[in-house]
């Protein structure tokens, strides 16, 4: 469901933490997702299962043309099939920033299939028209990350994070 704009950015912020961490050793998550994405006791988020992850530096051994990750928070370029980057780990992390901030996703579909072809085909619902309380700061940065064209979104998970404490530095005290 739908968390506190503060906690969103928290958890958004401690993510961004861990794809810089990953991303400067050369690897791209590919299945970022709520599910996984654990919070321990003290409320740290941790980044889980790099099972399908992938060496940005050496070539692997998916083939070419496969579709690799979840469909509901695959970037547009998973859903092709070529080469993906850290860009894409950025696009998926916009949909589960998205969907903290919302309560849902930003598409749905009948399948699997319909919704990754609205990851590649159909813009992204203004984050703020589901959830009137985001700043129009924070639902840019939203759709930033949901960009269709990897060019257009954040280039690093340290640009976003940036972004990110930009943003947390205005909200009213307490509302973490």
């Amino acid at each position: 469901g739908q968390l506190p704009i503060g906690k969103t950015i928290d958890i958004a912020r401690q993510v961004c933490d861990g794809l810089a961490e990953a991303h400067a050793m050369g690897v791209v998550h590919r299945d970022l997702k709520p599910q996984n994405i654990m919070i321990d006791k003290d409320g740290n988020a941790k980044i889980m299962d790099f099972g399908i992850a992938r060496s940005i530096k050496v070539k692997g051994i998916t083939g070419a043309g496969a579709m690799i990750g979840s469909p509901e928070y695959m970037s547009p370029e998973q859903v092709e099939g070529p080469k993906v980057d850290e860009r894409s780990d950025i696009y998926s992390l916009g949909v589960v920033f998205f969907e903290m901030a919302t309560g849902v996703l930003p598409f749905e579909g009948e399948t699997p299939l319909s919704v990754a072809v609205k990851h590649k085909t159909e813009a992204p619902p203004d984050p703020r028209a589901i959830n009137p309380q985001l700043s129009e700061a924070l639902s840019r940065l939203i759709l930033r990350c949901l960009e269709k064209d990897r060019t257009r979104r954040y280039a690093s998970a340290d640009e976003l994070r940036a972004d990110l404490a930009a943003i947390e530095a205005g909200l009213p005290t307490g509302a973490i």
